[in-house]
């Protein structure tokens, strides 16, 4: 896992369960392996490792973000969009748990000074802080 990414997952975590509005997330990384999560489509010259789309719940699109008539949320809809946010952070951990176990088969480049198998270790205690399903 790319330092800067090991740096930022834990702000982004804050960041993602603060604000349940909008949750598309892309994995962009370039030609020197940096990678990073954005909310917006990775740039030219840039390319895109996953992309995790906001689902509500049930699986359909979640509805367009709406302004808060009052200051606090509902604790209904405060767990929904914590939930919300917490599924789209374990697909981003998964798809990068899977590209560390691809590192490992031999079946894909590690990246540039970095060990498959450290970044696995990251990316499970990751998934456990998160508390995402085991997969």
């Amino acid at each position: 896992m790319d330092a800067g990414l090991k740096r930022a997952l834990p702000g982004l975590l804050l960041l993602a369960l603060a604000a349940p509005a909008s949750a598309d997330l892309y994995l962009c990384s370039d030609d020197g392996g940096h990678r990073r999560i954005q909310d917006r489509p990775c740039a030219a010259g840039q390319r895109a490792d996953a992309h995790v789309r906001d689902k509500s719940i049930s699986g359909q699109p979640a509805a367009p973000s709406q302004p808060r008539a009052k200051a606090s949320a509902s604790p209904a809809a405060t767990e929904v969009g914590i939930r919300r946010n917490k599924g789209v952070i374990c697909q981003l951990l998964d798809a990068e748990k899977r590209d560390a176990e691809a590192q490992i088969r031999g079946e894909a480049p590690p990246p540039v000074g970095e060990s498959p198998k450290d970044n696995l270790v990251k990316i499970e205690r990751q998934r456990s802080r998160v508390g995402c399903e085991a997969s």
